[in-house]
């Protein structure tokens, strides 16, 4: 069906390469063509894995920040606390590699606000 589709529009097969994720259903559909592994979800598998509870059972710290990161986040977001700081703290998002960065770079941007507003408002986490 794929090679029907694209030779109407007149695409010549042998020029192109076909970039997929690494699912065992697009390897099987892509084997008779050209592709490359898509790297983005490549790095985004390992990082998954590496932030699994288990792939940080050597690292407490790391597991623990990871953790702790996540729930201020939330914590902020349901509780309308949000509204006092300068710039939004992040979500991570499972299917996005870069978030759980910008989870930590948006926590690390607003550190002195989210521990002004948590001591001031006596709140827990």
């Amino acid at each position: 069906m794929l090679s029907g589709t694209l030779e109407e529009f007149g695409v010549d097969l042998q020029k192109v390469v076909f970039v997929t994720d690494r699912g065992a259903n697009v390897l099987e559909a892509m084997k008779d063509f050209k592709h490359i592994s898509c790297t983005d979800h490549m790095l985004n598998t390992v990082l998954s894995h590496l932030f699994e509870a288990k792939g940080l059972d050597n690292c407490p710290e790391i597991s623990s920040l990871l953790s702790a990161s996540k729930q201020l986040v939330r914590y902020f977001k349901k509780s309308g606390l949000m509204k006092h700081l300068p710039t939004s703290l992040k979500q991570e998002v499972c299917t996005r590699w870069n978030t759980m960065f910008y989870l930590l770079e948006s926590v690390l941007e607003n550190f002195n606000e989210i521990k002004h507003n948590l001591q001031t408002m006596k709140c827990t986490v």
